[in-house]
């Protein structure tokens, strides 16, 4: 088939697919009567407003329409109806007590289709199958369950200290490697390597075409224009692989009888069928493939904010080493028993989740039937996006909100804790949170009460300003930055050492 026949033919589909959404719209227009659309920036006919889709950092485009249009900003994309949401109380109104019908998700042909991401429970429509999948995370990442890992989320956290000892210019790779090996111990009970940075690129809004006009995906790859498949068959290899590759290891090891004890052993354990076979195995095998993927990447950049702020903000250093010598002491090591008696340290936790939030958008909501909110339809089927970004940095609620900050998080009166918008809203809440604060708290504890952060400084010995400033993506990183992480002490390392050695594998 010729070049030429190809642009005929994708050209007669894209029209015909605006052709068919401006039909949509129109029967939209008859469904809701008297009420009118949130407001938002002027649509082009049959494109909408895909023009002015910003490709990244969206939150910060979401936050200049605000002061134009309000707390509800509408848009559509060849016919397809997004609203950024940019209050907390309006987020709440539709996420949490409308959940009914904002709790499933809209469909990322990129991300489900192409690169096969469709087994991730954040990514599963609201229904049955989503259910299912949630109930078997429950006793594992809700209290109680959730608190049988703070001894491995412990030793974890003091043999990351040992690294950072020896190797502290490597602090990125070593937390990396680090909370990947913690959250692949507690899934399955050994280690895998991560591959989720192509996801985190490929769900962003705005960031393919093929996530607004579906029909893209069946566009060949040397097709001109097609550069994304190429993207996406790197991303179908490695989506495929964390989802099978630990699992098969984990089953192989229950089989024999040698398996450790993970979430994957139990699940299989209490899973094995009259005959011998594992009911439920598609399910076993996403749930925990689902814990990786969710907590790895997003522990990692938190932790990478908090290094950020301890170079930038030294005075909320000090307070929070301050507050862990007159609690700790100079002869052990912080232990989770110690946190309700270590207030700053907490603080400093939550200001890093909401001062560089790891998913500023959150994760997009959909509803599934129309909808009347304070005077404005919401059709069925419109993605509607948390601009979690700018509800962590309203100045009417959090005070000088681009500062670090963690005293606003203490005293009879704190701020609004960012707990309530960094994990999401509604039914579609992060299942991991409490596993992730347990394992935030516990590398920062260590990490203030062992080891000074400071800028690092050149050849010559100039400082060498951190840059603030992060990649795109549905989850963001930090950009590579570098620091200089030394011991507060001879005292203090050999203190860690001594701990480390004692440890029980």
């Amino acid at each position: 088939m010729s070049l030429y026949l190809l642009d005929i033919i994708v050209s007669a589909v894209v029209t015909s697919w605006m052709i068919c959404s401006y039909t949509s719209r129109q029967h939209e227009t008859q469904r809701k009567g008297e009420f009118q659309l949130p407001p938002g920036p002027k649509r082009l006919p049959l494109v909408g407003n895909i023009f002015q889709m910003p490709r990244s950092r969206e939150w910060l485009k979401a936050a200049e329409w605000r002061s134009e249009y309000g707390d509800m900003v509408y848009l559509e994309n060849l016919g397809r109806p997004l609203i950024f949401i940019n209050s907390y109380e309006i987020a709440v109104d539709l996420f949490e007590k409308r959940s009914a019908n904002y709790s499933s998700r809209p469909s990322f042909p990129m991300v489900n289709d192409l690169q096969k991401w469709d087994w991730l429970i954040a990514l599963m429509p609201y229904g049955d199958a989503w259910r299912k999948h949630r109930s078997f995370l429950h006793n594992f990442l809700e209290p109680p369950g959730v608190l049988g890992y703070k001894d491995i989320q412990y030793k974890t956290s003091l043999k990351l200290l040992k690294r950072l000892l020896h190797e502290p210019l490597q602090f990125e790779r070593h937390i990396r490697t680090s909370i990947g090996a913690m959250i692949m111990m507690i899934a399955y009970g050994h280690e895998v390597e991560q591959a989720v940075s192509l996801f985190s690129i490929s769900a962003a809004p705005g960031s393919f075409l093929v996530n607004v006009v579906p029909f893209l995906k069946y566009i060949p790859e040397w097709f001109p224009g097609a550069a994304f498949q190429k993207l996406a068959k790197r991303g179908r290899t490695f989506s495929q692989a964390m989802l099978n590759n630990p699992h098969d290891v984990t089953k192989s090891e229950v089989l024999k009888g040698i398996a450790r004890p993970s979430m994957t052993s139990e699940l299989i354990g209490d899973n094995i069928g009259e005959k011998g076979e594992i009911l439920d195995e598609d399910v076993i095998s996403r749930v925990t493939g689902a814990v990786y993927a969710g907590g790895a990447d997003t522990s990692v950049s938190t932790l990478l904010t908090f290094l950020i702020a301890m170079m930038l903000n030294p005075d909320a250093q000090n307070r929070g080493q301050e507050e862990l010598d007159r609690v700790i002491g100079s002869e052990r090591m912080p232990t989770f028993d110690d946190q309700e008696n270590l207030p700053f340290v907490n603080a400093i936790c939550l200001e890093a989740m909401r001062w560089a939030p790891v998913a500023p958008m959150g994760g997009p909501h959909a509803s599934t039937s129309d909808d009347i909110y304070n005077g404005y339809f919401i059709p069925e089927g419109t993605t509607l996006i948390a601009n979690q970004w700018l509800m962590l940095h309203d100045p009417s609620v959090y005070t000088d909100p681009e500062a670090f900050k963690p005293e606003r998080h203490l005293g009879a009166q704190p701020e609004r804790d960012p707990v309530k918008i960094v994990f999401g809203f509604g039914r579609r809440f992060c299942p991991g949170r409490h596993l992730a604060q347990q394992s935030i708290f516990m590398t920062v504890a260590n990490i203030l009460h062992v080891f000074n952060v400071t800028k690092a400084r050149d050849e010559d010995g100039g400082v060498i300003e951190p840059r603030v400033e992060y990649k795109p993506g549905l989850i963001r990183h930090p950009h590579p930055f570098k620091c200089a992480i030394s011991p507060r002490s001879d005292a203090k390392a050999a203190l860690l050492l001594q701990v480390v050695d004692s440890l029980d594998d």
